[in-house]
């Protein structure tokens, strides 16, 4: 295989990854606050509407995108885990269009972050819930850029920038361990070759080898989770929206994948498909030059 065809094939996983996360929000969106719209049935025929053509509304995306977006750019323009250029951007983002489902806990980091001129991007989710920090899974929620600039990059180095781009909003162990986890899973899938069948076992028992060197000894909630799932389940099934799901399923799947695997007949249909899909690229372009660590 030429060169040329590998990075071919590494573009097109950076598209899918991103794309794939961008579907996952918007499609799970309609379902994030509706437990009652989780049928079998129901969730067939809304994909059967979908690709059959039956509707054509655009989808919209939730806050998980916008954050997502934010942190693509700025690791694009900054060619490195920037926190305070990406909570400018997150805060930039959401005074832009607060209504895109922002939890409270999130929206209170927000405000407090602009009011203190950004002084210590650090310290307002630090001080939440009596000091210990958010653990929700907001964080590994918008990650996947992280993981794609630094794919070719050592997982502690990885895990050291996960932790920065986390701790704006989540700074308790257990969220921004979820997000070192996605991010790891997205790695995963980038170096994994699609054209083998996928073996779910071996790809979740590595993924938790490596967590139980992060997680403290007395706090194993993804190890936990992990030696569960295997059944795809971060948490218990009622912890995660559909929407959580389906984005961090989209892209590590896409990761695996690739864009090529993703019906374009629901890629057109999300909003900003297109300035994700450009991101993605430019992501690869910089993660290209991301020679100073070594290879995980």
């Amino acid at each position: 295989m030429t060169s040329e065809t590998l990075n071919s094939e590494l573009l097109s996983k950076f598209r899918g990854c991103l794309v794939g996360s961008l579907i996952g929000d918007c499609l799970g969106r309609p379902f994030e606050f509706n437990p009652a719209q989780n049928s079998k049935t129901i969730l067939a025929n809304y994909f059967s509407d979908l690709l059959s053509g039956g509707s054509t509304r655009m989808l919209h995306c939730t806050d998980d995108t916008c954050m997502t977006l934010s942190i693509a750019r700025s690791l694009v323009e900054n060619k490195k885990v920037d926190p305070k250029d990406m909570a400018k951007r997150f805060v930039a983002e959401y005074f832009n269009q607060p209504k895109r489902g922002y939890g409270i806990n999130t929206v209170d980091v927000m405000h407090i972050l602009k009011e203190t001129n950004f002084k210590d991007v650090f310290q307002p989710a630090k001080m939440q819930f009596k000091g210990s920090g958010s653990y929700g899974n907001g964080a590994a929620m918008r990650i996947a850029p992280v993981a794609l600039f630094g794919y070719n990059m050592s997982d502690e180095f990885l895990q050291k920038d996960v932790e920065k781009c986390s701790r704006i909003t989540h700074h308790h162990p257990n969220g921004y361990n979820g997000a070192i986890l996605q991010c790891l899973a997205v790695k995963a899938a980038l170096k994994s070759d699609s054209s083998k069948e996928f073996d779910a076992v071996n790809f979740i028992s590595q993924l938790e080898k490596k967590m139980e060197t992060i997680e403290s000894k007395d706090n194993l909630p993804y190890c936990e989770s992990l030696k569960k799932i295997r059944e795809f389940y971060l948490k218990d099934p009622e912890d995660i929206t559909p929407e959580e799901i389906a984005e961090c399923l989209g892209s590590i799947a896409g990761a695996y994948y690739g864009i090529g695997a993703i019906p374009t007949e629901i890629q057109d249909r999300c909003e900003f498909k297109d300035e994700i899909d450009n991101l993605a690229h430019k992501l690869y372009a910089a993660s290209q030059e991301t020679t100073s660590c070594s290879i995980g």
